[in-house]
C-alpha cells in the first residue's frame, strides 16, 4: 500500500477558496518525513478523528507539523530517559537525567498544540466541538457568521442570527 496522495491544499500554487467552509472531509495527508512508525500511526489517527474536520490544511499545516514533530521527539527522548533515569553527576552522585527538563518542555508544547486542535474532551468542549458533531458545529458557526437563521438547539426551529 503506497502513501496517500498529497492533498490539493498542499499542492504548490493551489489556493483555497476564500469562503471555504470550516468543516470538510479531510483526507489524511502524508506525514512529514522521518517520523517513527508509532508517530505516523498517531498522525493517521488524528486525521481519522472528528476534530480533523475543522482543520484547514492551508492555514494549519505548520502547526500540525510542529505538533507531530514534538510528539515524535517526545517518543524518542522518553525512550532514552526510560533506559537511564539517573546519571552520574559532576561529584559522582546520582542525579536525575537532564532529559527530564527537555521532556517537560516538549510535554508543555504538545499540550498547547493539542488544546489548539481540540484533542482531549476538555479541549473539544472549550472549542465547542462535540465528538461526532464537529461538522454540525462548524455548520452552525458558518450560518452565524453569514447572518443566516440558526438552528440553535438542533430541534429544527430556526432563530435569527445574533447581530
Amino acid at each position: 500500500m503506497g502513501s496517500p496522495k498529497k492533498p490539493l491544499a498542499l499542492v504548490q500554487g493551489h489556493r483555497a477558496p476564500r469562503s471555504a467552509p470550516l468543516a470538510r472531509v479531510v483526507e489524511c495527508p502524508t506525514p512529514p518525513a522521518g517520523l517513527l512508525k508509532a508517530t505516523r500511526v498517531r498522525w493517521q489517527a488524528f486525521f481519522a478523528s472528528d476534530v480533523a474536520k475543522a482543520v484547514d490544511l492551508d492555514a494549519d499545516w505548520q502547526h500540525l507539523e510542529r505538533w507531530i514533530r514534538y510528539v515524535d521527539e517526545w517518543s524518542r527522548v522518553m525512550g532514552a530517559f526510560r533506559r537511564e533515569r539517573f546519571v552520574t553527576g559532576s561529584q559522582g552522585q546520582p542525579v536525575l537525567n537532564p532529559l527530564a527538563g527537555y521532556i517537560a518542555t516538549l510535554e508543555s508544547a504538545i499540550s498547547k498544540a493539542e488544546a489548539e486542535f481540540g484533542l482531549g474532551p476538555l479541549s473539544r468542549m472549550r472549542l465547542g466541538i462535540a465528538t461526532g458533531e464537529a461538522a454540525m458545529t462548524a455548520q452552525r458557526l458558518n450560518e452565524m457568521t453569514r447572518g443566516e437563521p440558526v438552528d440553535v438547539d438542533g430541534g429544527g426551529e430556526y432563530e435569527p442570527a445574533a447581530s
